[in-house]
Parts: C-alpha cells; structure tokens; sequence
C-alpha cells in the first residue's frame, strides 16, 4: 500500500538583530587634532542600504554620568561601506564638535553605547541589538612650541656681560 500526501511548507522571513563584530577590549583610543576614532563592523543581512524598508543604523550615545556634555553630541557613526560584502557593514566613529579635541583641554577618557538598529520605511525600529558600551581614549600628542611674536623675524643685539633685566622681550635662559 502506498499513500502519497502533499505538504505545503512556508517559510516566513524573520528579521534578525545585527550582530557586532568584536572590538579589541570594547575600547578605541584616538590622537589629539584627528576626528576619525575608529571603524565598527555590523553583521546584519537583513539590511539593505539600497531599499528604505531595510535599513541598518547604528547611533552613538554619551553615558558619562549627569554630563551631558561629556560624551553626549560629541561623537557619531557614519555608513563607510555602502556595498558591503557578506552583509558585513562598516561604520566609522568619529569626533563631531568643529574644533579638534585638545588633549590639554579635554577630558581624556568617554564612555559611549553602540546601539544598532534595523529600521523600516517609516524610521520605525524592527530589531535592534543590545547596546555595547565602548571606552573611548583621547591620547596626547607631541606638538612643537608655539612662538609668540610681535616682531618677524625675532632679533636682539647683547653684548657679554650686558643687564638684559632692560632689554624689551628678553627672558633670560642659562644654558
């Protein structure tokens, strides 16, 4: 006896949560006067760059305790890759105020939340990961002296033995 039967299967797409790549220590380190503080990579191939119904996003947050003004605003991500290859994104972190940041004048050391997001059309989230908290170094770099002038070029005439405490502008130095 043979009995045939006839099942209909139907697959149902689910969209999953985009997966971070790991990043050494969960922190970056960036130089004084540079904005670029690192690359991020987002598995996610649910998402499509190209097609507004899947989009992947990934926002940058400030967690630095009650102020807001360190950390919060100061950095962002950007889609660096828009053509990824095996649905692997990469994002670049970046340092947002316009000034460059001062290792002398600047907290050194950020705390951010990575959050990535697989939107819809509407902007509306679909899935989104569980935020990963970085640890961002601002590093201190060697910069040459500054030399302050209101003459150009800088020129005094001393003779040995001579009392500079007179002479305008001079410091004097022992070597």
């Amino acid at each position: 006896v043979t009995e045939q039967y006839t099942a209909l299967v139907i697959t149902i797409p689910i969209n999953n949560p985009p997966q971070f790549e790991t990043i050494p220590g969960n922190a970056f380190s960036f130089a004084e006067n540079q904005t670029i503080v690192g690359q991020v990579i987002i598995f996610d191939p649910d998402s499509d760059p190209s097609d507004s119904a899947n989009l992947l996003r990934l926002d940058v947050n400030g967690t630095d305790g009650n102020n807001s003004s360190v950390g919060n605003g100061m950095f962002d991500a950007n889609l660096t890759d828009p053509n990824p290859v095996d649905d692997y994104f990469t994002y670049t972190i970046w340092y947002t105020p316009s000034a460059r940041p001062n290792y002398e004048a600047l907290p050194t050391t950020y705390t951010i939340d990575l959050n990535a997001t697989d939107r819809d059309s509407s902007g509306s989230i679909v899935n989104q990961t569980t935020p990963l908290r970085i640890t961002v170094t601002l590093t201190d770099e060697e910069e040459p002296p500054d030399i302050v002038s209101t003459e150009n070029p800088i020129a005094r005439t001393m003779f040995e033995d001579q009392d500079t405490s007179t002479i305008l502008g001079f410091t004097p130095m022992e070597i």
